[in-house]
Order: C-alpha cells, then structure tokens, then sequence
C-alpha cells in the first residue's frame, strides 16, 4: 500500500538512505504480523536491499537465486504471489518452511518489475501450535491419550507433527491412498503403523478465504492427521484355544485402584476376537433351531426361535469372506442380545470367557471414528502385564443391526480386517 518500494526500487541505485527507508516499512509490517520472521526486498537481480529482521542483516547486499525468486520476478499481476517449496532454506536458518514472494512493479501502471518482496513463514512454532490445537479434548483441559498430530503434502512429506518419531522433511509411511482423498474431505479409519493399531482422522485442506481453492493459481494440498493410540499388532495369528487360555490375562487383576469394571461376553468369528457388554446379552443358545436363510452367502444367516420369538441370526463370517453358511454350523453358537428393534442372533464359531475389565482400558470409537464404522462400540486395549497384544473388538449391537438392515456391510469387512 506504500508507493516507498515502488519508487526506490524504481532507481538506477538505491541509497544508504533508501535501504534505511526499506528497512523501517519492512520493521513496521512485521511487528505487525509476528507469524513472519523475516521480510526482505531484493532488486530486480534478486540482490537484497533490505530486511525487517535485524539478526538477518547479513543478507543485505547478497544475491538470491532459488527458482522461486525467479518464478517472483516474472509475475506483472499484482493480484499474483509466488510460494516456494516446502523446503530446508538458510533464510529461515536451514530449517523447513515456505517463503512467499510477490513483484514490485514501477507503478501501477506499468508492468515492468523492479524487483521483489520476500517473506518468510515462522513455519515451526506455527504449525505445531496448530496440530496442538487440534489435539485437545472437549473440555480444553488436556490433551488427547496417546495421541498425536501430522500436517503432510500430497506425497506423504512431513510438513510438521506434534510427535518426535516423525521428522519434518522426512516422508510419513502409510498407504498413498490416505493423500489421495479429495479437498475438502474428512473421514476416519482404523490403520496399521509402526506394528501399532491407531484410529486416524484424516482432513484435506479445502482452501482459506480466496487462496489455495478453485479460484487461486497456487496449488499445495496440505493433509492433516490425528492419531490415537488403540494397541499393538499381534505377531502371530493364534488359534482359539490359545486365544482363550489368554483372555484369562485381562481377569483376576488387582483392579481397586483403577476405577469402575464392565463385564464382557466374548466370542470368536474366524480370527476375529469379539465382544457384547454383558448388559446386552440375553443367551447364548446352540444352532439346532436355525433356520438357513435362503441366500447362503448372506450376512442375514436365517431365523431361531426363542421362548416364542422368532429373532434373526447374523453371519458375520459371510460378510469378511462370502462363504456359506451351510454345511458349516457344527459345534457354533449363537449369541442372543437385546437391540432397539428386539433381539438379534449372531453365529459365532466359539464362545470365549467372560472378563470383568477395568473401565480405563476402554477406547470409545464413537468419539474417534465416524459412519458406519461405528458398528464398533470400543476396543479394549491390553495392558503393559498382559500377555497378548491384540485388541478385543466390542460391538454395537443397534448400529451392526442398522448396517446389515442397510445392506451396506463391506464396511464390516474391511474394518475386523483391518483390525487382524
């Protein structure tokens, strides 16, 4: 808005006095938008005049040639801005960060550029105040259990986390298509990193004011991520017996200093380590009184009768792998519980035990996951004295009736899967 750059820069040479005069604007622009920590003004050969930062007076009088000083020098639309890459530049003391440019034109009428302004993005306190942000619970009182944030680029490159295992610069490892999602877009899911479990809530920038969307030429997607911590990945599938023989590990615990407990009824679908709260259950009757549905591979397996109630049974198998449900009911179980529609059946292959858990072991996935992976009521975590490392998965009985009642239960496949 001041003519002052215009006119030096419009020159042969500028002064000891003009350089001063540069300097003070630049000062005064700057202490009034402190996410900057530096502005500089360079000539149309990129040799810089002056600085609002006094530690970086040593650039004065140097000669910048990065490609994004070039890319500066030949826009003659002042509504246009250049923007470097995300970069490691000694103008921001060798670290990580954006440098944004804009032409400084004769006046405003002519075109001809004389030289340029820089300004250099205070990128790490910055963005790691905004991860911060996002990791706070409800009540802005504490941050977020075992949780972590990370802004990355289209590609996977860290741009910055909250969490020291992930190095800005470096590349985030995780499967492209969680960079793939399209602007504007949130979804949650339940991911495998670094031999852990995490529920992961992914957002694709969508855009601030007039920059960065459909109407701005510049195009950078930035990624954000939230991570919480669920458990750690089991190193070998178990079988059944095994499996229950290790549940024991989650009972009999000295649990009086831990707070409340939740009985849990648990039971196995193929590989997958299930559970109902106990409150939900009604019975867990045998399939001798199942009547087959007459799509083998569907999820809805048929009918029981129950004290004078006809109740539909599940399969949960066919909805992980599509395989009938006939020929194949020997020596399965069927485990009764209530919903708000009455009470549904689910054919499991084995009953398991029932632990009493302590309540801090509880992860709630309404608050970390949305849609119908909802299905899932929570997972409980194993503790540090356990001695098994896999999750066990506790349903929702209303939501999986509503999702099997949709007909929509890929989502069933692709999350116990993710899972196991």
């Amino acid at each position: 808005m001041t003519s002052a750059f215009r006119v030096i820069l419009s020159q042969r040479e500028a002064s000891s006095q003009d350089q001063r005069t540069l300097s003070d604007i630049l000062r005064y622009i700057n202490d009034l938008y402190t996410v900057y920590t530096n502005l500089f003004v360079y000539d149309k050969n990129g040799k810089v005049l002056a600085v609002s930062n006094p530690s970086e007076e040593k650039l004065v009088g140097t000669t910048l040639e990065q490609e994004w000083v070039k890319n500066t020098l030949s826009i003659r639309d002042s509504q246009q801005y250049s923007v470097s890459k995300f970069e490691s530049t000694d103008l921001y003391n060798n670290r990580y960060t954006y440098i944004y440019g804009a032409s400084i034109t004769a006046n405003s009428i002519s075109s001809e550029v004389v030289g340029g302004i820089g300004i250099v993005f205070d990128s790490e306190p910055e963005f790691t105040q905004m991860l911060a942000d996002t990791l706070m619970s409800e009540d802005d009182s504490a941050h977020l259990a075992n949780g972590f944030a990370v802004f990355v680029d289209r590609k996977g490159l860290v741009i910055s986390s909250t969490s020291d295992r992930f190095i800005t610069g470096e590349m985030l490892n995780m499967s492209e298509d969680v960079f793939g999602y399209d602007n504007g877009e949130s979804l949650s899911k339940i991911i495998e990193l670094d031999g852990s479990y995490y529920a992961v809530g992914v957002s694709t920038s969508a855009g601030y004011r007039e920059y960065k969307s459909d109407t701005d030429k510049y195009e950078n997607d930035v990624i954000a991520l939230v991570f919480m911590l669920l458990g750690e990945i089991s190193d070998t599938k178990t079988n059944h017996k095994k499996k229950n023989s290790e549940i024991m590990s989650l009972t009999s615990k000295a649990y009086d200093d831990v707070g409340e407990n939740e009985e849990l009824a648990t039971f196995y679908v193929q590989d997958n380590w299930l559970a109902f709260r106990c409150a939900q259950i009604v019975e867990a009757i045998g399939v001798e009184h199942l009547s087959i549905h007459h799509e083998s591979a569907s999820v809805l397996a048929g009918k029981t009768r129950y004290k004078d109630n006809l109740v539909p049974v599940l399969n949960l198998g066919n909805a992980l792998d599509g395989s009938s449900g006939k020929g194949q009911l020997e020596g399965n179980q069927i485990v009764i519980v209530n919903t708000h529609k009455g009470m549904m059946g689910v054919l499991v292959d084995s009953l398991g035990d029932i632990p009493e858990i302590s309540l801090d072991r509880f992860t709630d996935m309404n608050k970390v996951m949305t849609g119908q992976a909802q299905f899932i009521d929570s997972v409980v975590r194993p503790g540090d004295e356990d001695n098994r490392s896999s999750m066990l998965i506790v349903l929702a009985p209303d939501k999986l009736l509503n999702l099997v009642l949709s007909g929509d239960t890929s989502t069933i496949n692709e999350v116990l899967k993710e899972l196991n």
